[in-house]
């Protein structure tokens, strides 16, 4: 390999590396969020044992929502993770690809695909939290 040739891979290494990028800062705003929910249930449940009468039902509800915006917000997080490492293994293919002068065409088009179809589910994921979030809100108007 000479040098132009090594330039021109690490040319187009870099749109993965910046896929990569972007994923992280939309992964942690999703860990951002599961940790809000998580101490959000600790708050609820320790609540649960001083709650006023009549109120346990709505208590339990607020839980259970909350408990549904983690199991989504799990399979979104398990998701981006799983772009994260297509985009990697992108890269990967491109430097293999390369060095041993393998047809890799249709490995790198499918990895994308996969890569950005993991994205899209993990961004689904998210739109189903923000709308249990709303619902949460919900809940809360009821109390008041």
């Amino acid at each position: 390999m000479n040098v132009d040739s090594i330039q021109e891979l690490l040319q187009s290494s870099i749109s993965p590396v910046v896929l990569i990028s972007g994923i992280g800062l939309l992964l942690l705003s999703m860990t951002n969020r599961i940790g809000r929910v998580i101490d959000r249930v600790r708050q609820l449940t320790d609540e649960k044992r001083i709650v006023e009468p009549g109120m346990e039902r709505m208590l339990h509800m607020q839980i259970e929502n909350l408990y549904k915006r983690a199991k989504n917000l799990r399979s979104g997080i398990l998701l981006m993770i799983g772009s994260v490492l297509m985009a990697a293994l992108i890269i990967i293919t491109l430097f293999a690809g390369r060095l041993f002068e393998l047809p890799i065409t249709v490995i790198i088009v499918l990895e994308f695909f996969l890569c950005l179809a993991a994205l899209i589910a993990s961004l689904l994921y998210y739109i189903k939290d923000i709308g249990l979030t709303l619902k949460a809100l919900d809940y809360k108007i009821d109390i008041n």
